[in-house]
């Protein structure tokens, strides 16, 4: 058989998807001629399609070494460092196609895809326009476009993109599951669902598709079938990192019978103290707690009722029989809106610190309000939800009223602005234990959707939280209250982007007081 024969069989059995067969033959091209560039392009690709992705690295840099003015080998070794998540490597491999070939279209398209979840934007929109300049009906490249204009808050034109790509080819599930995306957020729930179900007609195990459509279900309040889907987040690309890789299998809520089980946080600050109200209901299956949370929240929850052994995530866990993320402990115990374990106060601060705030604070006038003004810049949703300091200013006309930052890292310095009157404790407040000692000694918080709200709600203190139009899942809609903290009342933008009508009906009501 002729080397072109053995080709065009290899090539053959890859589109039957017969792997191994057509791997077998690849191979046996290369070993015979290691410089055949296109064997070594299908070769990666069929392992890349397999998911595996450092046998396809292999494969790409043993070509690029024999021939490194390849420019398709480092677009497509740059596409399956993306899919490894080295996305540092996957530019520097994207931009050596480039400079090979500037007009290389899939070369743009996995740049901008590196780009992207890189926090990028501006660079990753305009590759990903440039690949639709050089190949105008490549699908991926106009959905692709479409994510970006969403994360920008473009979303009517973040829809026109995903419908030309569903136009070019009709079974994209993923440029249906992202015009859900921008459709539900646009507060058109009716059509985002039915664009989910389309999506997962299609592709039914298509992870970002129903962590997404988990996400709108539990917004909807329909908890019964979101918390299910909110478990696909772990098979989303680049989405949480799980921390640990335990030997021990994962508790799914069955009785533990004096098992130790280690509960761990995931996510941000907000979400750990939100979700840790569960410890209680896993001790009543019979489990010993063991918690591991970040360092910042270790002294809050170090007496936390049912925690027999805490650590940070800067240590490692003590001994345990099974593990669950906080966030699987909804789920788990099947919480709808009606069943949400929700007191007035579930957290308490230390009381020695709560003595050391009160005189620190002791002689200050009136009431007195802590501040919080924007969140984590890592947030997926942080440009929606997060503000500056100076949208507080019509609050500063309440009367007889004092405002105390509790706002940390980068955006804490706004504070030295002066826009209004404030007391800044901030760089004072080395971790959650701290922040909560202060808070004890307020009247109430005012803030937007940060970790500052959670831990006033868990406090059982009077807490305001202004709510972007696309509000997080745990905010629902169309409501100014929340099951999760009674305590809570929640001020909504009424349109996009539109902070000064919900500051201005705090203003308002802060005056009513």
């Amino acid at each position: 058989m002729t080397e072109q024969e053995m080709f065009n069989l290899a090539a053959q059995l890859h589109r039957d998807v017969r792997i191994d067969e057509a791997e077998k033959i690849y191979r046996q091209i290369l070993a015979a001629r290691p410089n055949h560039a296109i064997a070594s392009i299908n070769l990666g690709t069929l392992l890349h399609d397999a998911r595996r992705f450092a046998d396809a690295v292999l494969v790409y840099r043993r070509a690029l070494a024999l021939d490194g003015s390849a420019a398709q080998i480092w677009s497509n070794l740059g596409n399956t460092l993306f899919e490894m998540e080295e996305y540092d490597l996957s530019v520097e491999a994207c931009r050596a196609a480039l400079a090979i070939n500037p007009n290389l279209f899939s070369g743009h398209n996995n740049l901008g895809n590196a780009l992207k979840l890189k926090n990028d934007f501006a660079a990753a929109s305009e590759h990903y326009r440039r690949t639709i300049e050089l190949s105008p009906e490549f699908p991926l490249a106009h959905s692709n476009l479409g994510t970006i204009l969403h994360a920008q808050g473009r979303l009517e034109e973040a829809i026109a993109c995903f419908r030309r790509a569903i136009e070019l080819s009709p079974r994209y599930a993923e440029a249906f599951s992202n015009m859900a995306t921008s459709l539900g957020d646009l507060g058109r729930n009716d059509e985002a669902m039915e664009a989910f179900a389309t999506a997962l007609a299609i592709r039914p195990d298509y992870a970002t598709a129903r962590w997404n459509r988990g996400l709108m279900l539990l917004r909807l309040g329909d908890m019964e079938h979101g918390w299910p889907e909110y478990d696909w987040r772990w098979k989303v690309q680049g989405l949480i990192k799980d921390r640990y890789q335990f030997s021990q299998p994962k508790w799914n809520g069955e009785d533990l019978a004096g098992r130790r089980i280690l509960l761990h946080s995931e996510q941000g600050f907000g979400d750990a103290i939100q979700f840790v109200r569960y410890v209680p209901m896993v001790a009543l299956r019979g489990g010993r707690i063991i918690l591991n949370v970040q360092d910042e929240l270790v002294r809050l929850l170090a007496n936390f009722p049912g925690v027999e052994e805490i650590s940070g995530w800067s240590q490692t866990p003590g001994r345990f029989d099974v593990h669950c993320h906080l966030l699987s402990l909804p789920g788990i115990f099947k919480t709808t809106v009606e069943t949400i374990p929700a007191k007035d106060k579930y957290l308490s601060a230390d009381p020695a610190l709560v003595a050391i705030w009160k005189e620190r604070l002791r002689g200050e006038p009136g009431r007195k309000i802590g501040i919080a003004w924007a969140g984590r810049p890592q947030h997926s949703n942080d440009r929606a939800r997060s503000m500056k300091l100076a949208a507080f200013a019509p609050l500063a006309g309440a009367p007889n009223t004092r405002f105390f930052s509790l706002q940390k890292g980068e955006t804490a310095a706004q504070a030295a602005e002066r826009p209004f009157p404030i007391v800044d404790y901030s760089a004072e407040l080395y971790d959650f234990a701290e922040t909560a000692a202060l808070i004890e000694n307020l009247d109430m918080v005012i803030a937007a959707d940060t970790s500052v709200v959670h831990l006033a709600g868990a406090l059982g203190k009077p807490v305001w939280v202004f709510v972007p139009f696309v509000p997080d899942f745990r905010w629902m809609l169309n409501r100014n209250d929340t099951p999760w903290y009674p305590t809570m009342r929640l001020f909504r933008q009424e349109r996009m982007d539109d902070w000064a009508t919900p500051i201005a009906k705090a203003a308002e009501a802060l005056r009513a007081l």
